[in-house]
């Protein structure tokens, strides 16, 4: 009976450690430094940090402009060379309001496109398939404040 209990004891040693390390290899997170034209540099060079990690089947990116840490946006990728975009990617004005929301699938604009202005206004939103713009509205507006004008396109209709 006492062979039994220590073998049940080890055995779940053995099961906690193993999801403890396999949960601490999905959290895994991968730093870039990089520039001001995105490109890869020292780290002492950098203008940019980028985090990245693995979520299930996405690769997210997060950029933070430097020194401040500030939120420069986030970038969903298909492959761990950071080569397809793959899901959502969120822009950040410098204040942390959000600048531009797009999804992509496969590299392709797909799906909702939003941007706002430095205000919050929605200034420009349009529905992607396979990167080409279907429906589209651009709104202006006075003193950031009141609606402007409106001009709406259809790719379907040919309007």
């Amino acid at each position: 009976m006492r062979k039994n209990i220590a073998f049940k004891s080890k055995l779940v040693t053995v099961l906690l450690l193993t999801i403890h390390f396999n949960a601490y290899a999905q959290n895994r997170i991968y730093t870039y430094y990089l520039n001001e034209r995105m490109e890869s540099v020292a780290k002492q060079k950098a203008m940019v940090i980028a985090k990245g990690r693995k979520l299930d089947t996405i690769y997210l990116m997060q950029y933070y402009q430097l020194p401040d840490n500030c939120l420069l946006g986030m970038e969903q990728y298909k492959d761990s060379t950071l080569s397809v975009l793959h899901g959502e990617r969120i822009l950040y004005y410098p204040d942390g309001q959000v600048k531009e929301k797009t999804y992509y699938q496969n590299n392709s604009l797909s799906g909702l496109m939003m941007k706002w202005d430095s205000t919050g206004n929605l200034t420009d939103s349009g529905y992607y398939n396979d990167d080409h713009l279907v429906f589209g509205v651009k709104k202006r507006y006075v003193n950031h404040r009141w609606l402007y004008n409106k001009v709406e396109s259809d790719s379907i209709n040919n309007t």
